[in-house]
């Protein structure tokens, strides 16, 4: 990392360590998504049967990615949560619908699982 992040007055001193969660795996990856050498994706795998809500905004210009999940959270079914550290950009158009939806469907495809996401990086 470049130089050292200054720490919020209202960080807690010490880091509490977090049962295991049945049927749930978590993994985060420095991708280069919004950091250089920090993480910045993160990748929930939940067990089969599992469930899923949300709560979104009720902007009439929401993002493309807030859209996606808007449609797919109907379904209620969930097998991974993928989340990155950036934002939604909005008025991105069919470039902002492309990158929500491509790299869901090829996850899916390799993991004969439905991917549900709530945010993704902004088209080039």
């Amino acid at each position: 990392m470049a130089g050292q992040l200054p720490v919020s007055p209202l960080a807690p001193r010490t880091t509490p360590t977090l049962p295991r969660i049945a049927g749930v795996e978590l993994a985060a990856h420095a991708a280069g998504l919004r950091y250089q050498d920090r993480d910045d994706l993160m990748l929930a795998v939940l067990a089969p049967g599992s469930v899923i809500a949300g709560v979104l905004t009720k902007s009439k210009t929401s993002s493309a990615p807030v859209e996606w999940c808007r449609k797919n959270l109907s379904r209620r079914k969930v097998r991974a949560i993928i989340v990155n550290a950036g934002n939604a950009n909005a008025f991105t158009g069919k470039a902002g619908t492309a990158a929500s939806t491509k790299p869901p469907a090829r996850w899916r495809r390799r993991s004969n699982a439905r991917a549900t996401k709530c945010s993704w990086p902004r088209p080039a």
